[in-house]
C-alpha cells in the first residue's frame, strides 16, 4: 500500500472545547494564496469519531490570507466539538496549490492569552503498514513528569482504520512502554500519556508504526508546563 506524496493539508488537531484548570481552547485558521490568480479553497471538518465531514468553501484572492478565528464555530456552526481539518484548493489541480495553511489552538489567561502554533500537515507525512520498510514517526522532546503532562494525538487522513503502536522510549533508546491504539477512519484520538500507564520521562521519544490495518495515521505530541499551561505542539 501507499499513500500520495503531498495531498491535501490536514491540520491533525481543531477544538473548540473546555481543558483542565478552567481554559477553553479555540483553534484560529490562516490561509495564504500564494498564486497569481484568486482560488476556492474547501475546508473538510472531520470530527475525532469519524464519519461524514462538514464542509465550507471559501475563496481567497491573489496575494491575501484568509482569516479564520474560531474556525469550528465561524465556518462549520460547531458549538462545540474536536477533530481534524483538511484543506484544499479547487481551483488548482497539483498536490500543493500554492497555499500555505497554519494555524494556532488558544485560550484565555491572566493576563493575556496562551495556546500553541500547530501546523498543517501533509498526508506524505502519515505513516502506514505498507510493506515493512516505511519509516515511523518520531517525536523528540517529550517529558511527561510532575513538571509536565503529554497529550500523544492521533488523525487518521486516508479514510481507512488503522491500528497505530505507540512506544515511548528515554534518550538512550531503551523502550519504557507500548500501547496500541485504534484509529477511526478520518477520526482523531488523544490521550494523556501518563494516564495511558506510561512511566515518568524526561527528554524521551515517541515512535509510532501503523501495525494493522490500510489507514495513514499523523501523529503528534502537547507538552503542558504544569504550572504555568504553557504548551508546545511536536510533530514528525
Amino acid at each position: 500500500a501507499s499513500i500520495p506524496l503531498f495531498g491535501p493539508f490536514i491540520l491533525p488537531a481543531v477544538i473548540r472545547a473546555p481543558g483542565v484548570n478552567g481554559t477553553y481552547w479555540r483553534s484560529d485558521l490562516r490561509i495564504l494564496n500564494r498564486d497569481v490568480a484568486a482560488q476556492l479553497v474547501q475546508l473538510r471538518y472531520y470530527a475525532a469519531e469519524g464519519g461524514e465531514p462538514r464542509t465550507s468553501i471559501i475563496e481567497i484572492d491573489s496575494g491575501a490570507t484568509a482569516l479564520i478565528d474560531d474556525v469550528l464555530l465561524s465556518e462549520f456552526g460547531q458549538e462545540s466539538g474536536r477533530g481534524s481539518l483538511e484543506i484544499a484548493s479547487l481551483t488548482r489541480t497539483d498536490t500543493r496549490s500554492n497555499l500555505a495553511v497554519t494555524s494556532r489552538t488558544w485560550t484565555t489567561g491572566n493576563p493575556g492569552t496562551y495556546g500553541q502554533y500547530i501546523p498543517a500537515g501533509l498526508t506524505g507525512s502519515a505513516v502506514y503498514l505498507g510493506y515493512g520498510d516505511e519509516p515511523p514517526a518520531n517525536l523528540i522532546h517529550i517529558d511527561s513528569t510532575s513538571k509536565f503532562r503529554c497529550n500523544v494525538g492521533l488523525t487518521e487522513v486516508y479514510g481507512v482504520q488503522a491500528r497505530a503502536r505507540v512506544s515511548l522510549l528515554d534518550a538512550s533508546g531503551t523502550e519504557l512502554f507500548s500501547t496500541d491504539v485504534d484509529v477511526p477512519a478520518r477520526g482523531n484520538v488523544q490521550f494523556n500519556l501518563a494516564a495511558a500507564g506510561a512511566p515518568e520521562v524526561s527528554n524521551g521519544r515517541l515512535v509510532v508504526r501503523v501495525i494493522d490495518g490500510f489507514g495513514a495515521v499523523l501523529a503528534y505530541a502537547s507538552v503542558v508546563d504544569n504550572r504555568t499551561g504553557d504548551p508546545i505542539f511536536i510533530s514528525r
